[in-house]
């Protein structure tokens, strides 16, 4: 098997196709476990690394892999970041903008894929440094037209813009992990222009009072007629 992009690495699609569900209109429910695979490996190295200066002082880093993924970043001089990831094995193309020009922390900025299911990991890695996601940021997901699940379970976002899921006209299933979505920091169009009839959200949280609390602010940040379910969190048992 081709080494793939760490872990670090954006996205992966993990199934042909989503069975398609009904849902009724302001609902919540209990959810099921869902077992998800990946074809990213975690701890998977770059088989290649370069670093250029550019003339304007941009610092130019691109980490190339065996099965020709590459993630390039490119660093201003005030620190400000942008990374591009391209995963050949799930053809997923994402783009991360560094969050308010912190050093540690990027928005995903753009998903541009054909892929049925989109996977957004906890962190990417370009060269030596590793940037946390935690922001899906406004119309993020517009060129994943044809996603029927949006999985960001695994990312530790406390942060969702305005219409965040703008243009995944396709999308029955969004997961989230709720433990570190900060209701105040839900804008009031979050969940603006998604087909709200068909969409079911999935909430990981500590707890049902978590999970009530979330809720209500996504259902007035246009989300009034999604399903969402309840999946409580629990950590996974440490390996010898």
């Amino acid at each position: 098997m081709k080494r793939m992009i760490a872990a670090a690495l954006a996205v992966a699609v993990i199934a042909a196709s989503t069975p398609t569900m009904t849902m009724a209109a302001s609902k919540t429910t209990s959810s099921e476990t869902t077992k998800i695979t990946t074809s990213i490996t975690p701890g998977a190295t770059a088989d290649s690394t370069n670093t250029k200066k550019k003339s304007n002082g941009n610092t130019v880093v691109t980490d190339k892999y065996e099965d020709g993924s590459k993630v390039t970043a490119t660093i201003t001089k005030k620190g400000a970041t942008t990374v591009v990831a391209k995963d050949k094995a799930s053809k997923v193309d994402t783009t991360y903008k560094s969050t308010a020009n912190k050093k540690t922390t990027v928005a995903i900025s753009s998903v541009k894929t054909t892929a049925k299911t989109v996977n957004v990991q906890k962190s990417i890695k370009a060269g030596k440094k590793t940037y946390k996601v935690t922001t899906v940021a406004s119309n993020a997901f517009k060129k994943a037209t044809k996603a029927t699940t949006i999985d960001l379970s695994n990312a530790d976002i406390t942060t969702l813009k305005k219409y965040a899921f703008k243009g995944a006209a396709k999308a029955k299933n969004i997961k989230m992990n709720g433990r570190a979505l900060k209701a105040k920091n839900i804008d009031k169009n979050a969940l603006g222009g998604i087909n709200k009839k068909s969409v079911t959200i999935t909430l990981v949280c500590k707890d049902k009072k978590q999970f009530n609390s979330l809720v209500k602010t996504l259902k007035k940040s246009g989300g009034s007629k999604i399903t969402y379910k309840y999946k409580k969190y629990k950590k996974a048992k440490k390996t010898k």
